[in-house]
């Protein structure tokens, strides 16, 4: 059919190119997923934890926000550090419906089913809006139904 040696060469590289072009499936799309708030868990990201046996509002801390456990220290300019500030007594102070609990450890008595959205505030706007006495800030639960809902 082709005499030329160029000439069939031309074909092929342009059916080369051809079916190349073909195979390529569109890539698929994905969903825009929002962009998580670092300070903020949600009550959807709270249920999927739920649904994979999360035991305790403080195991849903760990795994999906973990750094808001740790203090972010206005010495250090706003900087995160596991180091309680000077004069903390126990750290990050953890409030359910603004009633507060104490510190982080009281996340373990809160039952994961009722919480709505849980919030981490640093040093400077737990202070703001909360009072003297958060250097290490604060972690505000809100339960469903809740003040803040």
């Amino acid at each position: 059919m082709f005499t030329s040696h160029v000439g069939r060469g031309r074909c092929i590289a342009i059916a080369l190119v051809v079916l190349y072009g073909c195979s390529r499936a569109a890539p698929a799309a994905h969903p825009v997923r929002p962009r998580l708030n670092p300070d903020e868990i949600s009550q959807t990201e709270i249920e999927s934890q739920i649904a994979w046996r999360t035991t305790s509002l403080y195991e849903i801390v760990c795994a999906v926000r973990p750094r808001m456990l740790i203090a972010r220290n206005p010495a250090l300019g706003g900087m995160r550090s596991s180091i309680p500030t000077r004069g903390s007594v126990d750290g990050i102070k953890v409030y359910l419906d603004g009633t507060l609990l104490g510190g982080v450890e009281a996340l373990k008595t809160i039952p994961t089913g009722s919480v709505s959205t849980v919030r981490h505030l640093s040093a400077i706007e737990a202070t703001a809006r909360l009072g003297t006495g958060h250097t290490d800030g604060a972690i505000i639960v809100i339960s469903r139904g809740g003040p803040g809902e």
